[in-house]
């Protein structure tokens, strides 16, 4: 298939000035994924500034399950997209929401030795 033929065959169905369904989705999980990054790193610093081990662990206790929700919504908006996309290379990969969760405690570990070391 050249490029050309690959073109029209995405493009091709779209009415002129209207983006494929596909291409919108992308762009929408792409800014949850910077969303959800940000966030993590914000839950992080976050978590690095309790003195008190209780209220830290009440603190990553209540942020965990909402992690894990917003990774499970991305993942449903993965498993779309996958669905849709006209080519199999453009599939995303889904996210694991232990990896995720995991980078609180490392970001976190990372902070407290830096503030340790100050």
């Amino acid at each position: 298939m050249t490029p050309g033929e690959l073109r029209r065959r995405i493009m091709g169905d779209e009415p002129k000035g209207e983006t494929p369904e596909w291409v919108v989705l992308d762009g929408e999980i792409r800014a949850l994924m910077e969303k959800l990054k940000d966030d993590v790193a914000a839950a992080a610093r976050r978590f690095a500034t309790f003195d008190d081990v209780r209220a830290a662990t009440s603190f990553r206790e209540r942020q965990v399950p909402r992690l894990r929700a917003r990774v499970a919504e991305i993942n449903r908006a993965i498993q779309h997209l996958n669905l849709i996309v006209p080519v199999m290379r453009l599939q995303r990969r889904m996210l694991d929401a232990d990896e995720e969760v995991r980078a609180v405690e490392r970001l976190y570990f990372r902070t407290r030795g830096a503030q340790e070391t100050s």
